[in-house]
């Protein structure tokens, strides 16, 4: 069954479904019409009952009546007819049941009503019998009338052939009809299996048409040009993650070949010989630097961490940030600012989260003029922890914005020249608050500063 096309199983199954449904019909239409024959017989049966005129006799006429009605009922070639007596012996029967008379079986009580049912006699077939209960006199006497069912037999034989004629004709039309309809209905799914197969890595612009947006078929289409567009964007991000991160790394690589062919390609002095080590030292650390970032993201990227979930307090991992990260500010005579805040704690990994903190300080530092301040706050917010790194810098132009957690996205922040980084740091940021199901938000205009919130959910308890 497995091994069939689904156009081929949707016929089979319907196939199948139209020979259950024919059987019941057939079944249907069989007891019907033996319900029909056998109501017809019954009701000719008790209308020969009430044509016995002896249970109004005196009673010494009683037992000449009832000869006299069962010789009337002998004239009729297809019913017999019994008469017992309370007490069950025969007072009279037609001739052809004389010699079945001891197999006729008991008479029911006298005080049942009209009883109907089926018997079969060696000679004489099946029949349909009555029994009723008479009273006659001081006596009751219990009658039994026969009508032979050959001919509802034959009837009945007919139909049984009739159904076995044509239902393999129907089940045969059945399954053309559902093979048609299967293939018709299908059809969408073999243009959406082409359409896909075309659809390749250098071709993620193009989508599947939807014919009709409200049936399933539709709804898969959608959902399959929604994946493309997703891939589409994931391959976009791919191909400029690889450019930038190819450019980035150019640059130092560049200069260390300068220097080192320059180096060798001079008679240098020790001096100068220091200068170009000490500048290809400055080179590699970059790379190091931009190589650490790199392998960061790709972590992230790839949920290396993403079982981490411990109770984190967040003021002493901002207390440490800003220790760490004081140096660097104080050589620019920058001020930090830490306003008290409430304890709040997270669930996640504290390592991860301090990365965070590393990232924004680091941020606000280099885009923060001489003896600018920086402000590091922590607060509640609903069912968050809010993060905020603040600085007097000179903001991010409007258009900038959606961009700015891009990675190796740089824009022009102000007037302040062009910066160290490769931009990453943000970008590492918004992964890892992510993963700890947080997100980023950033304010700023230009001449205004900017202000990063970062928003992670309270640890509960």
């Amino acid at each position: 069954m497995r091994s069939l096309s689904v156009r081929w199983r949707m016929t089979l199954w319907n196939t199948s479904a139209s020979a259950v449904v024919l059987l019941g019909f057939g079944l249907l239409v069989y007891w019907l019409l033996r319900d029909v024959h056998y109501g017809q017989l019954d009701r000719r049966l008790a209308g020969l009952l009430r044509e016995a005129n002896w249970p109004g006799q005196p009673d010494a006429e009683i037992s000449q009546g009832i000869h006299d009605w069962v010789r009337r009922i002998e004239k009729r070639r297809d019913i017999s007819a019994a008469v017992h007596d309370q007490r069950g012996a025969l007072v009279a029967c037609t001739q052809t049941l004389a010699p079945y008379a001891d197999r006729l079986g008991s008479p029911r009580p006298a005080t049942a009503q009209l009883h109907f049912d089926t018997l079969a006699l060696d000679g004489l077939g099946r029949m349909r019998r009555m029994t009723a209960p008479i009273a006659a006199g001081d006596q009751s006497y219990t009658v039994m009338l026969l009508a032979e069912l050959e001919h509802v037999d034959e009837e009945m034989a007919l139909v049984v052939r009739a159904i076995a004629l044509t239902a393999p004709l129907a089940l045969t039309l059945a399954a053309t009809l559902g093979y048609v309809v299967a293939r018709k209905s299908l059809a969408p799914v073999d243009q959406l299996r082409v359409l896909s197969n075309e659809i390749t890595a250098e071709r993620l612009d193009r989508r599947i048409p939807v014919t009709n947006a409200t049936d399933e078929l539709g709804l898969l289409t959608q959902t399959i040009n929604a994946m493309i567009a997703r891939l589409e964007r994931s391959f976009n991000e791919i191909r400029r993650f690889t450019g930038d991160a190819s450019h980035e790394l150019r640059t130092p690589i560049a200069v260390i070949r300068s220097e080192a062919e320059m180096g060798l390609g001079s008679a240098a002095s020790l001096e100068e010989a220091r200068e170009r080590l000490s500048s290809i030292l400055d080179e590699c650390a970059r790379l190091t630097w931009i190589t650490d970032q790199l392998l960061t993201l790709s972590r992230e990227d790839a949920g290396v961490h993403r079982g981490a979930s411990d109770r984190v307090a967040l003021r002493p991992l901002v207390i440490d940030a800003v220790e760490m990260m004081g140096p660097l500010a104080t050589a620019k005579a920058q001020s930090v600012l830490v306003p008290s805040a409430d304890e709040v704690t997270v669930y996640g990994d504290a390592a991860r989260l301090r990365h965070i903190l590393y990232n924004l300080l680091d941020n606000a530092i280099k885009y923060t003029p001489r003896e600018g301040q920086i402000e590091v706050a922590l607060r509640r917010e609903g069912t968050s922890a809010v993060i905020t790194v603040r600085d007097n810098g000179p903001g991010i132009a409007a258009e900038h914005l959606p961009h700015v957690f891009d990675r190796f996205y740089r824009g022009d922040k102000g007037n302040s020249g062009k910066q160290p980084g490769a931009g990453l740091g943000l970008s590492i940021v918004k992964s890892i608050a992510e993963v700890h199901g947080g997100r980023v938000e950033v304010d700023s205009a230009v001449s205004q500063g900017s202000a990063f919130h970062v928003y992670l959910p309270l640890a509960n308890g």
